[in-house]
């Protein structure tokens, strides 16, 4: 709902320039407080006499803002689906000023008129960017507010280019002339309060020169980040800075291989001076890089990470390289796919709110960070998107995407599951819980005996994904076992929430999802489902089905597996909790060093999206599901749907691995966990420490 002072705003448009400033001059006498509302479409930078109002990054938070032709999706999507729009809130008492005082507010594209990459077809929401505000001023004999009217000019900035997957062009000889008169405009689009933690600055680097080419310097971070690079200049009017950005190096090292960013679709940024000592600092982008190359002439630089603010509450070490690479690895990768509280798939190529790469990594992501108010606000984005029909889209906010039953509108359910499990807020649980029911309901139109055999028309069906090897598992097999394996969970939070009918309705047709898997796929000469073609039995094993034939399968495929292990993300985060699960700790770590093996080996400091094929987006989350097990296997910490704390009982450590110790901030306890191994087997030091702050 509208907060009442905006109620006084209007919305304002600029139909001209690549980022718009917009002025507005006002006069205060006496106050003694003051309060700024503010949004903008796509991003806002404010500032209050010269001063910016906060130095927070990408404002507001990604929604999907409000309707637009979706038929020119790649994948068109017909559903009528719900929209809304974050605005902000400022004290910005210390800024206002007794006389004249100017407020400017910045607009760059951002998501809302994303014109160049078109990852899913034509994102674009409007060609006019907009903002809307109210200053509520207060004063010794009451309160007044200064509000967006038309009234307000705007002119041209210096950012002559703006584009989240290029890149911008600043230029410092650009002179503003605010000649541009605001138009209005009506939108009844929701306006709520943006609760989710913003991006950032996180980190500042020093990078390292690497080489030199000419007038070309090569650098490099150390690590593979989300961020930008600022440049210090004292050159002359008109000189030019050029900067591209890549995660890897070409052969030889002496210039950066952009493939696995998007080929020839650069990450560059292009600055001109204006004369003097300047530094120039991009306002509306973020670039994925380790390495960047900067052409001009300039006096130094320095590399800020930017994302997502959000607290790290976990810790984790041990004696084996492979675990501790795994822990801080897919840490880095997870927080440079968090921006706008959105856990994207990859930061540079696609940025988008993939539903499957994001409900695989959830549990995962909740042991390491406070994600609490992160994905409360993706858990909204998941539900505005959902059609009519009860269909999850596959991004959220909604981008376009293809399709995948289960494993990829099955956020609907994991999310909402582990989020209650993790955060405990049974009203927000409740207040998406119809969302659930609607899309169990989508889900079983479409079968056909009794399987999942399709999405929506125009899409696709897809089931595992990322394979090193064409996927071959039948998707019908896929979703349906996926989707019985979702249904325990769903029972679960019907309990919880006091609807036992909904609970039996859903274990009902997890049954009926489990027999109709058996008579498709099961060979009962064999145990044996899809001929366990990418570890396939290991859906079925999940929920319940085969029997010790199936599991040694399972076994003798990882066995088998030499180099590569041939397996899509889906199934790989089932695997490894499967043998944890089933007292197999040497083959869990055996897996997990086979698919890791090639990126350690390569030095990668975030997880590439294809194990074994650095030339494709070196910084994807989608196969780490299995952090979960650092904690919930290896430090033995199990939580509860009710909040409950535990540790695993007869507890054992992999061979090779002597010691593990982590802890825990869950539910407002530490939670410590350290086991080694001594002469007479495994030792723990376990517990559950009192109640302390969360972060």
């Amino acid at each position: 709902m509208d907060n009442p002072m905006l109620t006084h705003a209007s919305w304002i448009a600029c139909e001209k320039f690549a980022s718009p400033i917009i002025r507005r001059i006002f006069s205060v006498n006496a106050f003694t407080s003051a309060e700024l509302y503010i949004t903008g479409l796509g991003y806002f930078t404010a500032y209050l006499n010269g001063t910016p109002v906060t130095d927070n990054r990408f404002l507001p938070a990604q929604t999907d803002y409000h309707p637009r032709d979706t038929a020119k999706f790649n994948y068109p999507i017909h559903d009528r689906t719900r929209h809304r729009i974050h605005y902000l809130k400022f004290d910005v008492t210390h800024l206002l000023t007794e006389g004249e005082n100017r407020l400017h507010i910045l607009l760059g594209n951002g998501w809302y008129r994303q014109t160049l990459r078109k990852a899913e077809g034509d994102m674009c929401y409007g060609s006019a960017l907009k903002a809307r505000y109210a200053l509520h001023i207060h004063t010794p004999s009451g309160s007044f507010v200064i509000a967006s009217d038309g009234d307000e000019l705007y002119g041209n900035s210096p950012i002559l280019e703006s584009n989240l997957y290029r890149g911008e062009v600043i230029d410092l000889r650009q002179t503003v002339e605010y000649t541009e008169r605001v138009k209005v405009i009506q939108m009844d689009i929701p306006l709520v309060l943006q609760d989710c933690p913003p991006d950032r600055v996180a980190e500042e680097i020093a990078p390292k020169l690497v080489c030199r080419q000419g007038d070309a310097c090569i650098y490099d971070n150390g690590v593979n980040i989300t961020g930008v690079a600022a440049l210090t200049t004292d050159g002359p009017t008109g000189g030019e800075i050029a900067l591209s950005f890549a995660e890897n190096l070409n052969a030889d090292g002496t210039d950066l291989d952009p493939s696995s960013t998007g080929g020839n679709q650069l990450q560059e940024d292009r600055f001109l001076h204006g004369g003097g000592h300047h530094e120039f600092i991009p306002q509306f982008v973020f670039h994925c890089f380790r390495y960047f190359k900067v052409t001009g002439d300039f006096s130094s630089v320095r590399v800020l990470v930017i994302h997502t603010d959000v607290p790290t509450i976990s810790r984790f070490e041990s004696d084996n390289p492979v675990l501790n690479w795994l822990y801080q690895t897919f840490r880095r990768t997870f927080l440079n796919n968090l921006h706008g509280s959105i856990p994207s798939d990859c930061p540079h190529r696609e940025r988008l709110g993939y539903t499957g790469d994001g409900q695989l990594t959830a549990e995962a992501a909740m042991y390491c960070f406070d994600l609490s108010r992160a994905y409360r606000k993706w858990i909204l984005d998941i539900f505005d998107g959902q059609g009519e029909s009860g269909h999850i889209q596959h991004t959220a906010p909604l981008q376009g995407g293809g399709g995948g039953p289960a494993c990829w509108g099955g956020a609907a359910v994991v999310l909402p599951y582990q989020y209650y499990r993790f955060y405990g807020d049974r009203d927000f649980l409740a207040s998406v819980y119809p969302g659930i029911v609607r899309w169990i309901g989508y889900m079983r139109s479409r079968r056909e005996d009794g399987l999942i055999v399709r999405e929506e028309k125009d899409g696709w069906c897809l089931g595992d994904w990322g394979s090193a090897t064409r996927p071959a598992i039948d998707p019908a097999f896929v979703n349906t076992a996926f989707f019985a394996h979702l249904l325990a969970y769903a029972a679960e939070l019907a309990e919880v929430l006091g609807h036992p009918d909904d609970a039996k309705s859903f274990l009902g047709y997890r049954e009926d999802a489990k027999q109709a898997v058996l008579i498709r796929f099961y060979n009962p000469e064999t145990g044996d489902f899809c001929g366990n073609v990418q570890f396939a039995n290991v859906f079925a094993l999940t929920v319940g089905l085969g029997d010790h034939r199936t599991a040694t399968h399972l076994s003798e495929a990882l066995d088998e597996s030499k180099d590569v292990l041939d397996i899509g993300i889906v199934a790989m985060d089932l695997l490894i909790l499967w043998f944890f699960r089933t007292g197999e700790q040497d083959r869990a770590l055996q897996a997990i060093e086979l698919l890791t093996c090639q990126m350690r080996e390569c030095g990668a400091t975030t997880v590439w999206e294809y194990p074994y094929r650095p030339n494709v987006s070196n910084c994807h989350h989608m196969f780490c599901g299995m952090v979960r097990s650092l904690f919930s296997e290896l430090l033995g910490i199990r939580l509860a749907l009710d909040g409950s704390i535990t540790f695993a009982p007869e507890h054992r450590l992999p061979t090779g691995v002597d010691y593990v110790r982590g802890s825990l901030i869950l539910r407002g306890k530490k939670v410590i966990s350290e086991l080694h191994r001594d002469g007479n087997g495994v030792m723990a030091k376990q517990a559950v420490e009192l109640n302390i702050r969360e972060p």
